[in-house]
Formats: structure tokens, C-alpha cells, sequence
């Protein structure tokens, strides 16, 4: 995972939303325990970065296949629960 660092005076005139991209080939690799770890891992890094800046919305980007669908909505429904925070998934 990398980090984007910012000075938030950088920034105070626009809206930053942190963004999680997950390769394609993540996805088709992990079973439902593994995608339950990775969400775990991600909304705790997320979590840090929350309470350090005022961040609004998080976005969750795939570029998922037929073969890898099933896999990023359970992952998406994983990590909004992990973070207990509504979700939208948009196709």
C-alpha cells in the first residue's frame, strides 16, 4: 500500500477523497478468509488516516472482471462493515 502525504494547507480548497485500488489479480487469487484479512488490513490503514485528516468519503476502485465480480462486492461489503460505514457501489 502506499501512502500519499499531503500538508493539509496544500489542499484547504479542495476535497481529497483517499482512493484503495485493488488489482484484478488480487482478487481472483484470495478466498473469502484472505478477502476478509485484506479488508481488515486496508480499513485499518484507512482508520489512521481518518483520524489525521477530514476526509469525507473513501473510494474503492477495481477494474474486476466477470471472473473476479463475486469477489470485489464481497470485499466491498467486508470492508464498509469493517469500517462501519455506509457503502455505494457504482458499476
Amino acid at each position: 500500500m502506499a501512502n500519499l502525504q499531503w500538508n493539509s494547507s496544500d489542499f484547504q480548497d479542495f476535497e481529497v477523497v483517499p482512493t484503495v485500488f485493488i488489482t484484478p489479480y488480487t482478487l481472483e487469487k484470495l478466498d473469502d478468509t484472505q478477502l476478509a484479512g485484506l479488508a481488515t488490513q486496508i480499513s485499518t490503514k484507512i482508520k489512521s488516516l481518518l483520524q489525521a485528516h477530514s476526509v469525507r468519503e473513501i473510494q474503492l476502485d477495481c477494474d474486476w472482471t466477470a471472473s473476479t465480480k463475486e469477489n470485489i462486492f464481497r470485499y466491498s461489503v467486508k470492508y464498509a462493515y469493517i469500517l462501519q460505514m455506509q457503502y455505494l457501489v457504482a458499476l
